[in-house]
């Protein structure tokens, strides 16, 4: 990887939180157009968010996941809210 494509990564991870808080139910193709990035960046990042329980994916898909961002849900009401976008 060269210095100006983790350059590019660490930005977009960056700018990942912040748009969590504006849209805290995203997939991948939400957040690579918000944060600029390659469509495999955008992935790769989120995942990651999953692993450090950040984000949680929902629908347990391969195609089409979607990553809600629950503790944040959580302080607006109880888990009905979270459930709703899975119907």
């Amino acid at each position: 990887m060269t210095f100006y494509a983790s350059r590019r990564i660490y930005k977009a991870k960056r700018r990942i939180p912040d748009y969590l808080f504006e849209q805290p139910i995203v997939n991948v193709r939400l957040v690579e157009e918000r944060v600029k990035c390659a469509f495999v960046t955008a992935d790769k990042l989120l995942k990651q968010f999953a692993e450090l329980g950040i984000v949680e994916e929902v629908t347990g898909a391969q195609r089409n996941r979607r990553y809600e961002y629950a503790p944040y849900l959580a302080l607006f009401g109880p888990a009905e809210i979270s459930q709703k976008g899975r119907e």
